[in-house]
């Protein structure tokens, strides 16, 4: 995410030099996410979005021009109802379940844990007697609470690296003011609220989960603490990734090379047979890309969460489809007979998209030739 925004930074200063960056009057602690999940869903919002682009450019440009700011209270009080209504990515508290309490009582002392975010209790019941070992229902209740900002202690935050304008620095001076807080401030409660309501007496030999970041705080730090005491062992898998598994390849990779074979985003390694993403993480010396490709537009999240918890202004960028109608109709006759442009798939090969072709074409003016 990072990267991306200084790369675009890099290469509008390299074409235009040093613009004036009208920000918007926000503070960065207004910003500052609490959890690793809240910050997966605030910097989808357009507001941390214009943040970020506005701190890259500034970096990249070194710029030391007063910045135009735009005061916008009602855009401001729209991210913090925003906040309030996701709990600033906390989970919401419930009590146990009837199933829960009886499986602590029938398996006290698992060997097997199944710690499943995705799947109903029924499935993971059913996934527990599939490998022959005693159901047992496991999770952390949320009692986490944010914790207030202490900024002297944010200004402390950095580490070494390169000193010339590169992505290191850039990151180096961006993560004051953007790591979540229940890594900083937050940790000591982190701590005492994870292992004072810890139900399991002893850690099981393994534990599974279904996504290698999950989204439970307080799991991520119990798992950390025995997997490093040699105490049970962590089995991750990935729902939405897992690149170069060469084994089993996965949906994700099948589904990306079945659009994607032909643009200029795939290309081949020089000694190998397999294609690999040539995306931003990818090193460009392994790579010899293919400039003979079509260009792909792929719609976004905008296009299937438009309007979540009715706060649209927040959550997605009104004039998204204007500003895409206005780049294809920019492009050259030749150029356009390249282009295809298609929805963001839903989860799986198989299933369709969530945003049908037709209904992109009636937001994009009748446009129905790309």
């Amino acid at each position: 995410v990072w990267y991306l925004r200084w790369r675009v930074a890099s290469e509008v200063f390299r074409e235009h030099g040093v613009l004036a960056c009208r920000r918007i009057d926000i503070k960065w602690q207004e910003l500052l996410p609490v959890t690793h999940d809240e910050a997966s869903l605030l910097f989808a919002t357009d507001i941390w979005n214009h943040v970020a682009y506005c701190d890259a450019f500034n970096f990249v440009a070194r710029s030391s021009n007063v910045e135009t700011v735009v005061v916008s209270p009602d855009r401001n009080q729209e991210l913090s109802d925003y906040r309030t209504i996701i709990n600033f990515g906390l989970p919401s508290q419930s009590a146990k379940s009837k199933l829960e309490s009886v499986l602590a009582k029938i398996s006290p002392r698992p060997k097997i844990v199944l710690a499943g975010v995705v799947q109903s209790r029924a499935a993971l019941v059913a996934m527990h007697l599939r490998l022959g070992v005693l159901p047992r229902l496991w999770r952390f209740s949320a009692k986490l609470t944010p914790q207030p900002v202490d900024a002297r202690l944010r200004s402390q935050l950095g580490f070494s690296g390169d000193s010339a304008g590169g992505f290191v620095e850039f990151l180096s001076r961006s993560i004051s003011r953007h790591l979540p807080t229940v890594y900083l401030e937050g940790f000591n409660d982190l701590l005492t609220q994870t292992f004072s309501e810890n139900s399991l007496t002893k850690p099981p030999r393994a534990i599974f989960t279904n996504t290698l970041l999950h989204r439970s705080e307080q799991f991520k730090l119990w798992a950390a603490t025995f997997v490093t005491r040699d105490a049970t062992k962590l089995f991750s898998g990935q729902h939405g990734g897992g690149y170069r598994v060469y084994r089993y390849k996965n949906w994700a990779e099948i589904y990306e090379h079945s659009v994607a074979d032909n643009f200029l985003s795939w290309s081949a390694v020089a000694n190998l047979n397999k294609d690999l993403s040539a995306c931003v993480q990818a090193n460009i010396k392994h790579y010899k890309p293919d400039f003979l490709g079509n260009l792909l537009v792929v719609l976004g999240p905008v296009t299937r969460q438009q309007n979540n918890f009715n706060l649209g202004n927040t959550h997605c960028n009104s004039s998204y489809y204007p500003i895409l109608k206005h780049f294809l109709m920019s492009l050259s006759s030749e150029t356009s007979r390249s282009v295809v442009v298609r929805p963001k798939n839903a989860s799986a090969v198989f299933k369709p998209a969530r945003v049908s072709t037709e209904q992109i074409s009636e937001v994009l003016g009748g446009i129905k030739n790309f």
